[in-house]
């Protein structure tokens, strides 16, 4: 992959200054944890006990990772949701984009391709696709958790830049 960021695979750590090396360093609230979306140059800030049940990896697919860095994504990354039983499923997929590269790939009569825009700042825009579906009953503590994580990966606040 030329243009992209390579993609390391990492456990979430629950000391949120062992997530992130940066000039200023990103903070977490009180009871958060900063996730790394390393090599999109952002961190999520989740609940403590959510964040235990995040990792982040490669995008999995790579003919579609190929053609997101064809379409101009600087950096992608999956954020992986580990369930109860230990089952390991995509929550999201978060890419940075130069804004204008994002805007021309919108298309009025299509969903957008890589997910919805979060921030925009500094001629990049951080999209995140994700997720589509609840996958487990409604009523189990993983259903819990997914759907307390679902407005915070839409919430710009819960994201911070890191460079």
């Amino acid at each position: 992959m030329g243009r992209m960021r390579p993609v390391a695979t990492s456990l979430v750590a629950l000391v949120a200054t062992s997530l992130v090396a940066c000039a200023p360093s990103p903070t977490a609230s009180e009871g958060d944890v900063l996730i790394a979306l390393d090599p999109v140059p952002f961190v999520l800030e989740v609940p403590e006990g959510l964040a235990a049940r995040l990792a982040t990896r490669p995008l999995r697919d790579a003919s579609f990772a190929a053609q997101a860095e064809a379409d101009g994504a600087l950096a992608a990354v999956e954020l992986v949701f580990t369930a109860d039983d230990g089952t390991a499923i995509t929550f999201l997929v978060a890419y940075e984009f130069p804004d204008e590269v994002f805007d021309g790939l919108r298309s009025p009569d299509a969903p957008p391709p890589y997910g919805a825009e979060i921030l925009r700042r500094d001629g990049r825009v951080l999209s995140v696709a994700g997720p589509f579906d609840l996958p487990f009953e409604p009523t189990t503590d993983d259903a819990a958790a997914w759907g307390a994580l679902y407005p915070i990966s839409r919430d710009p606040t819960s994201y911070q830049r890191v460079d």
